[in-house]
């Protein structure tokens, strides 16, 4: 009876352990997801500023030539 019981016990504690280390290596995944996204954001955000200083000085460029053809 009790060797019964144990052996119910331990087939839980083996369950949520499972559940436990699982749930640990998902958290550790969406960690480094999140700084991989991080990093990724970053890069696209020094791109954009990159991109928006080239799109300000070809305007200012193109200002400046539409008032030559004048």
């Amino acid at each position: 009876m009790y060797s019964k019981i144990r052996k119910k016990q331990q087939c839980a504690i083996d369950s949520l352990q499972s559940s436990l280390d699982s749930e640990a290596r998902c958290r550790i995944e969406a960690t480094r997801l999140k700084r991989s996204m991080e990093g990724d954001l970053t890069e696209m955000e020094l791109q954009l500023s990159c991109a928006s200083r080239q799109a300000s000085e070809a305007t200012k460029s193109l200002g400046q030539l539409q008032t030559q053809v004048k």
